[in-house]
């Protein structure tokens, strides 16, 4: 029988005997670059082994092995490679550096596994079961050992259509929200109050559940205003009724009561509305009340509470 080898310099024909032995060779095609076929198959001049191409060019479809050891395969609208391994969950591709293993890409209960090998606390992704992308070793996925970044390696922006555990995985580690805005607050009075309603301007933060909001009504005209002063119109109501210090400061605007030694804001459950007492000394608090004129009337302040 006959065989053909193919070396860098030509196709040689080997015969062989009834007992496969070599037993002549006859070099058929000395010169390069080598075609065998209908060039389906080439060695170039430089050793590289073309497979359904003709130019050594790694942008022309085809499969290209060097001589210097790189394989290069181009293929239009379709995959580059099929990697199928079989039975049992393992390695798929190795990856090494100086012959030593940095990593793989491989199959842990018939999900893809991509590991890290190398360092103190091997770095991986596991896609596990329910679209859940986890941080994993180099054979399983582990918990509260591996970071997203570092102090100086930090990533840029997170966007997130839910939120974010922190410290915890329950539901008071649960964070959801961030908001910042404006909002409009609006002066009125328990007996009376203009038709036009006295407004100020707001800024609010939102932090999950924790909300602080400032205002700021500045030398205003108070005239038609009397009985009990408050602020209407938070963006969030807050979610139970309560006594809350707050940071407030009134110019001519409050009646306080006799001996206030403090300024405590109130908040009703569900109610947009900030109320304001005044605590004496050794006696209750009370309700401060509209000190009504034409101008210099003023309220600054800030405020953090809890809504739903």
């Amino acid at each position: 029988m006959s065989i053909s080898k193919i070396t860098n310099s030509g196709v040689s024909n080997i015969t062989l005997d009834s007992t496969n032995n070599r037993v002549g060779i006859n070099q058929t095609v000395p010169a390069h670059p080598l075609h065998v076929g209908t060039d389906d198959l080439i060695v170039d001049a430089s050793g590289n082994l073309l497979v359904g191409k003709s130019t050594s060019n790694y942008t022309t479809d085809g499969l290209e092995f060097r001589s210097d050891g790189q394989i290069f395969s181009s293929v239009g609208s379709d995959y580059t490679a099929y990697l199928n391994r079989k039975s049992t969950d393992g390695d798929i591709l190795i990856l090494a550096k100086d012959a030593s293993t940095v990593g793989s890409i491989q199959t842990k209960d018939s999900r893809l596994f991509i590991s890290g090998s190398q360092g103190s606390t091997p770095a991986g992704i596991y896609f596990g079961g329910g679209g859940d992308i986890l941080p994993a070793s180099t054979t399983n996925a582990v918990d509260n050992s591996i970071s997203l970044g570092g102090t100086g390696h930090r990533w840029k922006d997170l966007y997130l259509s839910g939120g974010a555990y922190l410290g915890g995985t329950g539901s008071a580690n649960y964070l959801d929200d961030y908001e910042e805005g404006t909002w409009t607050p609006r002066l009125r009075g328990g007996i009376s109050e203009p038709g036009t309603l006295i407004t100020g301007n707001g800024i609010y933060t939102k932090i999950g559940r924790l909300v602080t909001v400032t205002w700021d009504f500045s030398n205003v005209n108070t005239t038609s205003y009397s009985g009990t002063l408050s602020i209407d119109q938070l963006t969030f109501a807050p979610a139970s009724s309560y006594m809350s210090g707050g940071n407030v400061m009134f110019n001519l605007m409050a009646s306080f009561p006799t001996t206030t030694s403090n300024i405590s804001c109130y908040l009703t459950s569900s109610s947009n509305s900030i109320l304001f007492y005044g605590s004496e000394n050794q006696a209750g608090w009370s309700a401060l009340n509209h000190h009504a004129g034409t101008s210099a009337r003023y309220s600054i302040g800030s405020l953090t509470y809890e809504t739903t």
